[in-house]
């Protein structure tokens, strides 16, 4: 249908643009010519006959080419119908001619009239152990069990590692103990791990007796009363520690100030240490290692020599709540407690150790500076208390200030 539309079309063009319009007799050749003596070529002829304005030739060329189109796309769904005709046929006939011959020879086999070209396969049945052995070897099944158990094995003492982390060590004992009962001797990575794991638990529990002997050290004194009341009397509401800036992160990391004795048994690094090679070797002759030294003021002669030396650059005075005061350990030294000389300061934990800092000479300081003091005073200046191992960062009050 489509070709012949194509060919009626290019016949009525050359007719329309290359000679004046054709008589009857010739339309009805060149349409018969391509439709023959069909329906379509009479109603065609018909309707080129009836036609004599132009415009209204150019319209019916331009019906005859939509009608083209629409042939078009018609036979394009005729050619798609026609494919799947195909396939439903050959589905509804298939070729069972291979599955014939197949059975064909089954037969035979039965009978026992086809040449076996292999063996017979003959079963005989196995004992059950036979099967267990055969699933307890390195095959295929037991690889990916073992897989999946080493991975629950490894989820377990990561587990582990965090317990340790929290300081839950019981937890993490238990998690182990189960841990070894499903581990085989060839795994060597995860008895690596484990070996590591029991290092941790050591350690965990060296820090967890540490802390138990550092929290010790925050009991009162019986009459932590009357210092409460010696320092109210002297308008004390606060004391002071100097630090380097650069000391701040260490502080908060490790929870609190401490000693330098504890840190260079704990190899806990002050980045800038305040005190001198000499001041250390005093504090050992008074056996005084083991404090954090806190003032009673801001205007401690000790903070401009730290300075003067290039121990520390960036100062920043720490705000010591009172409360160290009271715990049973703290000492109070009426001067510099480091001091070896002539003026050896009195150090004691009793509340007359404490009632003989010369509390008027350091409201003097700080009214008229360390350097305005006479010589005898300026020893006085220098009193101290002596905080026991550590100070913990809830009494460093301005802490959150850095």
């Amino acid at each position: 249908m489509n070709d012949y539309v194509k060919r009626i079309w290019h016949k009525i063009k050359k007719l329309f643009s290359k000679r004046p319009l054709p008589d009857n007799g010739e339309i009805v050749s060149i349409v018969s010519a391509i439709w023959e003596n069909s329906k379509e070529s009479k109603t065609i002829v018909r309707i080129i006959q009836s036609t004599q304005d132009e415009a209204r030739r150019g319209q019916i060329i331009k019906a005859i080419e939509r009608l083209s189109a629409e042939i078009q796309v018609l036979d394009s769904k005729k050619r798609n119908l026609e494919g799947k005709l195909q396939s439903i046929k050959a589905t509804e006939k298939p070729n069972i001619s291979k599955i014939n011959e197949s059975v064909e020879k089954l037969n035979q086999l039965a009978k026992g009239k086809a040449k076996r070209k292999m063996p017979v396969l003959v079963y005989k049945p196995r004992p059950i152990q036979d099967f267990e052995n055969l699933l307890n070897k390195n095959n295929l099944l037991s690889q990916f069990q073992n897989r999946d158990d080493l991975q629950e094995i490894r989820k377990k003492l990561t587990e582990v590692e965090t317990l340790i982390g929290q300081d839950k060590l019981d937890d993490a004992k238990l998690l182990v103990a189960q841990i070894k009962k499903r581990i085989k001797t060839s795994d060597e990575d995860i008895l690596r791990w484990l070996e590591k794991i029991k290092h941790k638990l050591k350690d965990g529990e060296r820090r967890i007796l540490e802390r138990k002997a550092l929290e010790a050290l925050l009991v009162k004194k019986e009459n932590w009363k009357e210092f409460e009341q010696l320092l109210e009397q002297n308008g004390i509401t606060i004391l002071y520690h100097f630090t380097d800036r650069a000391n701040i992160k260490s502080i908060r990391q490790y929870g609190g100030l401490y000693s330098w004795y504890y840190c260079d048994k704990q190899n806990i690094v002050i980045p800038k240490p305040g005190g001198s090679i000499d001041s250390r070797k005093n504090d050992g002759m008074n056996n005084k290692r083991d404090y954090v030294r806190v003032a009673f003021s801001k205007e401690h002669p000790m903070y401009y020599v730290a300075q003067r030396d290039g121990r520390i650059s960036n100062v920043v005075w720490l705000e010591i709540s009172i409360e160290v005061v009271y715990l049973h350990h703290t000492e109070f030294a009426d001067k510099n407690a480091a001091a070896h000389s002539s003026y050896k300061p009195n150090i004691g934990s009793k509340i007359q150790d404490l009632k003989n800092v010369r509390f008027d000479i350091l409201k003097k300081a700080k009214r008229v500076k360390h350097y305005n003091l006479t010589n005898e005073e300026k020893p006085y200046n220098q009193a101290e208390v002596l905080v026991k191992t550590w100070i913990p960062e809830k009494y460093i009050t301005n802490i959150n200030d850095f």
